[in-house]
């Protein structure tokens, strides 16, 4: 053991100069041949040496690999959909098969700076959705960037990102009442968190985000933008977990004008916005663990209820409210197998309280002037790997009434 000890310490030694692990195991071949080490203890080598690299990329002490390399992470998620759908106006369901591929890339090049990316299928029509219906005769699918942008923490508790990028982070929301899941804005936000006193926390979130470019050099039009700010607190004691905030939205160079994506409901959309969108809101959600000392089927390991708030607050607005509020029960959270989460949401949208290019597309095609139910079941199958099912009953708030029914089941796998 001891020649195997002093080979291993050789190998360790010449890692730097060695250019891959092909390498060592062409010089551990060689000690073998001529009869220094046996098989066996090549492959103790081979093993250990194996580990010992594993542990310094994970821990990025890697010198013969760039910093970035160490720590870049690779992930994505396949899920797999059969949707129907109705409207009482229809002579039948809409059968489709969908499909929604992402993947994404993120890596620290230097301390305090993440850059990540990532691509997805869908359609650049839509930046409410990255599912791929089944048609076409089996045609080739697109990929598009879904989010590319660079993330810098100055300090722990502070986080300031650029480009186009995932929403969560920077905006809290808990339902999707105003902000599709898919959406991934583009522009700079912050996100800055701290302490008040024991189990009290208390955020800060802001952004400046791009709508669009409509101007030109000899035009005198403003290129559509928003700014927002949104603050509050969040708590947790014992079983209790709870969370609220405020936000402020401002919108610039909105009226007037005709905006891509658009679910064509606000006043105005298809000739140019009648309104500015200027508006105020609420966020809350309040959670109990056990909170009826154990259900069966684990129903009470987390109850929680849930709602969003929005008012637009711009001159002359008569339909200019939404609202949504549920409950969750279940699981806190579907990972392992046999978790489950089911959830209830009740939703209501004025035709002007908010921008019709902008609520979940899922909810009556993304519009305004809604109101509706929602029914969502989760289950692990295994590790990675979920069973969704997703009911809307949605119908128009003010007009003739025209009830549609979806039904979506998905078999979702992460990777």
């Amino acid at each position: 053991m001891k020649k195997t000890f002093f080979l291993m310490l050789a190998v360790f030694l010449m890692m730097p100069v060695l250019a891959s692990a092909a390498e060592i195991d062409v010089l551990l071949d060689k000690l073998v041949e001529k009869g220094i080490l046996t098989p066996m203890e090549a492959q103790i080598v081979k093993d250990e040496t194996k580990q010992d690299v594993a542990k310094q990329i994970a821990k990025g002490d890697m010198d013969t690999l760039p910093d970035w390399i160490q720590t870049m992470k690779i992930g994505g998620d396949l899920r797999l959909r059969y949707q129907t759908e109705t409207k009482e106006s229809a002579d039948h369901w809409r059968n489709r098969g969908r499909y929604r591929l992402r993947v994404g890339v993120e890596s620290k090049p230097v301390q305090n700076l993440k850059v990540g990316f990532g691509i997805a299928s869908g359609s650049s029509n839509d930046s409410r959705s990255t599912n791929q219906t089944f048609d076409d005769n089996f045609g080739k699918d697109s990929l598009w960037i879904d989010y590319a942008y660079a993330e810098y923490s100055p300090l722990s508790d502070l986080k300031i990102v650029g480009g186009k990028f995932k929403m969560k982070d920077y905006l809290w929301t808990p339902t999707d009442l105003l902000w599709d899941g898919d959406i991934n804005p583009e522009g700079a936000s912050l996100n800055y968190k701290f302490s008040l006193v024991d189990n009290i926390n208390a955020f800060f979130n802001a952004g400046v985000w791009i709508i669009d470019e409509t101007s030109s050099m000899s035009s005198s039009a403003t290129d559509p933008f928003m700014h927002y700010f949104q603050s509050g607190v969040g708590v947790k004691q014992g079983k209790v977990d709870a969370k609220v905030a405020g936000v402020y939205y401002g919108f610039n160079g909105v009226q007037g004008n005709v905006l891509d994506h658009r679910s064509s409901t606000n006043t105005g959309s298809a000739t140019g916005l009648v309104y500015d969108y200027d508006a105020i809101g609420a966020s809350a959600e309040v959670g109990v663990k056990k909170l009826f000392g154990g259900l069966p089927f684990n129903i009470d390991e987390r109850i929680a209820i849930f709602g969003d708030y929005v008012k637009n607050i711009s001159r002359d607005v008569e339909e200019d409210a939404g609202w949504a509020a549920g409950v969750t029960f279940g699981h806190g959270k579907v990972s392992s197998p046999g978790q489950w989460q089911a959830k209830y949401l009740y939703a209501s949208l004025d035709q002007d309280a908010w921008i019709d290019a902008y609520p979940d597309s899922d909810r009556y095609g993304g519009k305004t002037n809604i109101k509706g139910h929602e029914a969502i079941l989760n289950y692990a199958l295994k590790k990675n790997v979920t069973l969704g099912l997703d009911y809307y009953r949605s119908d128009v708030k003010k007009g003739t009434s025209n009830r549609e029914h979806l039904v979506q089941v998905d078999i979702g796998i992460k990777f």
